[in-house]
């Protein structure tokens, strides 16, 4: 976490003038920005449309991890799993989400993080 007061910077509740780490925070911040409801809405249309592909349905929970899914700052497959679960949905049932979803295009894998994919061409 970024915080600055005054002349000072604080990485993690940290003062520090270590530009890289102050650099690297901010990166971080930025990422886990979340996306804007356009772009849920075009992420949604996208999924839907990889649903009716595969012929599958928009179960009850589909819709809901597609919900929870868009909900997150940052796409995290375990964060993802323990909110699921929390919905009493099974993490056998998110994961096979995670992987529908990025069949669909709509997340992707880069570094070992998962990103939305708002550079669809449709």
């Amino acid at each position: 976490m970024l915080k600055s007061q005054g002349q000072k910077v604080y990485v993690n509740g940290v003062e520090t003038r270590n530009a890289e780490l102050i650099g690297l925070a901010y990166l971080d911040m930025l990422s886990s920005a979340g996306i804007n409801e356009s772009e849920k809405n075009r992420l949604t249309e996208v999924f839907l449309k990889h649903l009716l592909t595969k012929n599958l349905r928009l179960t009850p929970e589909r819709e809901k991890m597609l919900s929870i899914l868009l909900s997150m700052d940052q796409p995290n497959p375990v964060t993802f799993s323990e909110l699921v679960m929390q919905q009493g949905i099974c993490r056998a049932t998110s994961y096979n989400f995670i992987k529908l979803s990025i069949e669909a295009g709509i997340i992707e894998i880069a570094s070992a993080k998962y990103y939305f994919n708002t550079n669809l061409n449709l």
